[in-house]
């Protein structure tokens, strides 16, 4: 999906669904939850950088295991939007 904003719902016993104008929106199924470590205030993308494209791969909310929504098998890099100590 084309960089822009976005609301990330996560339901309770499905998918991750993310909206964002009338013809972008999709479904990302949770592979796993992630436990909390931190009690970060901040809602957090990391998205996996592999061969110069970025992939939302979890989504953590302020209060709530993350999830994991991809598990790249080759060597990446990461990227985080938000939270309160983002890097990119």
């Amino acid at each position: 999906m084309a960089a822009g904003k976005y609301t990330i719902d996560v339901t309770a016993a499905g998918p991750v669904v993310l909206r964002g104008t009338a013809s972008t929106s999709g479904l990302m199924p949770v592979i796993t939850l992630l436990g909390r470590h931190d009690k970060d205030p901040d809602p957090e993308l990391v998205f996996d950088k592999i061969g110069g494209k970025f992939f939302l791969s979890e989504v953590w909310l302020p209060g709530k295991d993350g999830c994991l929504l991809l598990g790249a098998n080759e060597s990446h890099e990461h990227a985080v939007v938000g939270g309160s100590a983002p890097k990119k």
